[in-house]
């Protein structure tokens, strides 16, 4: 009769060892090779330390150390919705709509203004008949200036955009201002003139393969609270702090 219960609580005992290796199993199977893509253009050192630390904090509560790559930008989200990586640092609707197998974080994981910025007030009033330069990788940017017919050459970094900006006096260019400094900062000019383009205020998002959807949850908690901690500061003033710290005037031209 002994030997029967004890037969009995080895056998409970061994379906809830099982039970929990399986449990853990499931929580860590998403830790093992978890690759975020990021936007190929995102390549100072600045942008990388910035991006893979955000990142790698949203993913610490749920038990997951990414990895991360760079690649161009369609085939970058190609290679996610098929499951070749995970996740998808950040991307706007638009664009990322257009792959079905990615899976949005409902929470935004970045907020954007775009704004024109010009060497001369005059500039920024005629903007629509100057000549634009902009970043590659800007998607919604080169939309804005398809819809809107303008006069658009996508350059591949800041310093081509700064250099063409000191030797051209008819040449404006066209920024998301969280990304302004790393252009207009190496201008030698103190006063710059700006203007905010309201159709390119947006929102970019976190995305991940379906096979992930039950990190979805998680994710969206995650990033609430990344921004909780982030303070109250708004998005209009922390590019205009960024700015200012190098020594630039900033002056908003409406008309």
């Amino acid at each position: 009769m002994r030997y029967k219960f004890f037969a009995i609580r080895v056998f409970y005992v061994v379906l809830a060892l099982a039970a929990l290796l399986l449990s853990l199993a499931n929580s860590s199977a998403h830790a093992k090779d978890y690759t975020i893509n990021v936007l190929e253009s995102w390549q100072t050192p600045q942008q990388k330390v910035e991006i893979e630390r955000t990142l790698t904090n949203l993913y610490a509560p749920l038990g997951i150390a990414p990895s991360f790559v760079y690649y161009p930008s369609q085939r970058g989200l190609l290679l996610v919705s098929q499951g070749k990586f995970d996740a998808e640092a950040s991307r706007y609707p638009i664009v990322a709509e257009q792959y079905p197998n990615l899976v949005k974080v409902p929470e935004s994981i970045g907020e954007f203004d775009a704004a024109i910025f010009c060497l001369e007030a005059a500039l920024c009033h005629s903007y629509l008949d100057a000549a634009i330069v902009l970043k590659s990788g800007f998607e919604s940017g080169l939309l804005y200036c398809e819809k809107n017919q303008l006069d658009c050459k996508k350059q591949k970094n800041f310093n081509t955009l700064s250099r063409l900006l000191k030797a051209n006096w008819g040449v404006v260019t066209l920024l998301q201002t969280q990304f302004a400094h790393e252009a207009l900062c190496q201008l030698e000019q103190e006063s710059l003139f700006y203007r905010i383009v309201p159709e390119l205020r947006s929102f970019s998002y976190h995305y991940v393969n379906k096979s992930h959807q039950d990190l979805i949850a998680g994710l969206d908690s995650s990033i609430k609270a990344f921004k909780r901690s982030q303070g109250p500061e708004p998005v209009s003033q922390a590019w205009k702090n960024k700015l200012q710290a190098c020594g630039k005037k900033l002056i908003e031209t409406t008309h």
